[in-house]
Protein backbone atom coordinates (compact mmCIF):
# COMPACT_ATOMS: atom_id res chain seq x y z
CA UNK A 1 0.00 0.00 0.00
CA UNK A 2 2.68 2.47 1.02
CA UNK A 3 4.74 1.83 -2.09
CA UNK A 4 1.68 2.11 -4.30
CA UNK A 5 0.75 5.44 -2.72
CA UNK A 6 4.28 6.79 -3.14
CA UNK A 7 4.49 5.80 -6.77
CA UNK A 8 1.03 7.09 -7.64
CA UNK A 9 1.27 10.37 -5.74
CA UNK A 10 4.83 11.18 -6.64
CA UNK A 11 7.13 9.13 -8.86
CA UNK A 12 9.55 8.07 -6.16
CA UNK A 13 10.48 4.67 -4.80
CA UNK A 14 10.16 4.29 -1.05
CA UNK A 15 10.22 1.53 1.51
CA UNK A 16 6.89 0.91 3.18
CA UNK A 17 7.44 2.79 6.43
CA UNK A 18 5.53 5.47 8.33
CA UNK A 19 7.68 8.25 6.84
CA UNK A 20 7.25 6.97 3.28
CA UNK A 21 4.25 9.14 2.45
CA UNK A 22 5.67 12.17 4.25
CA UNK A 23 8.95 11.97 2.35
CA UNK A 24 7.28 11.36 -1.02
CA UNK A 25 4.86 14.24 -0.55
CA UNK A 26 7.64 16.54 0.64
CA UNK A 27 9.78 15.74 -2.38
CA UNK A 28 6.83 16.06 -4.73
CA UNK A 29 5.84 19.46 -3.29
CA UNK A 30 9.44 20.68 -3.29
CA UNK A 31 9.80 19.66 -6.93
Amino acid sequence: LCVSVCVSVCVCQCVCVSVCVSVCVSVCVSA
